[in-house]
């Protein structure tokens, strides 16, 4: 007689089911039922309703995002940025580096919805800010991008890193 291993979804639980006609429909049942259960599931939650593991693990793969992204593997800093989303739909640290590595890759638009994303859950996210601001100076839009550097200012003063990088791009789009 043979056993198949049947591993639990969400759980560290394994068991061993005999090999049947009958189990084998149960398992097809089990996973059109859980198809249509996740359906029913909201795809925004709070962070309220997160699990630590799953913040911590949103978190942790924003870093690794963050890594592949400064060693110019936007590719792989991309996937990692979704990755990180799916855990953790608040994540709005993530959704900005996601728009800055589809910048980078040319996808000005997306990387755009993106930090508007980002905003939409941390308004006072600084890198959004700062990085849909150059996105702003270079579609001409002098005064949006001079709104989001006083954001900056009034955030993190004159001299944090996203403020200096805005202004600079400012000036250098008002030449």
């Amino acid at each position: 007689m043979r056993y198949d291993r049947l591993t639990h979804l969400g759980e560290n639980k394994t068991t061993f089911m005999k090999d049947s006609t009958s189990t084998k429909w149960i398992a097809c049942l089990l996973i059109v039922c859980g198809t249509f259960v996740a359906t029913l599931v909201p795809q925004r939650l709070e962070s309220s309703e997160l699990s630590e593991r799953q913040l911590r693990l949103s978190n942790l793969i924003t870093e690794q995002g963050i890594v592949e992204l400064q060693a110019s593997r936007y590719g792989s800093a991309i996937r990692l940025f979704e990755q990180a989303v799916v855990a953790n739909p608040q994540n709005a640290r993530a959704f900005s580096y996601m728009g800055h590595a589809y910048r980078q890759v040319g996808m000005v638009k997306r990387s755009y919805k993106y930090f508007g994303t980002a905003l939409e859950i941390n308004p006072n996210e600084r890198s959004a800010l700062n990085w849909s601001g150059q996105v702003d100076v270079v579609g001409q839009n002098i005064p949006l991008a001079e709104e989001k550097l006083a954001r900056l200012e009034r955030l993190c003063g004159r001299t944090c890193p996203e403020y200096l990088k805005l202004k600079g791009a400012i000036e250098e789009g008002s030449n």
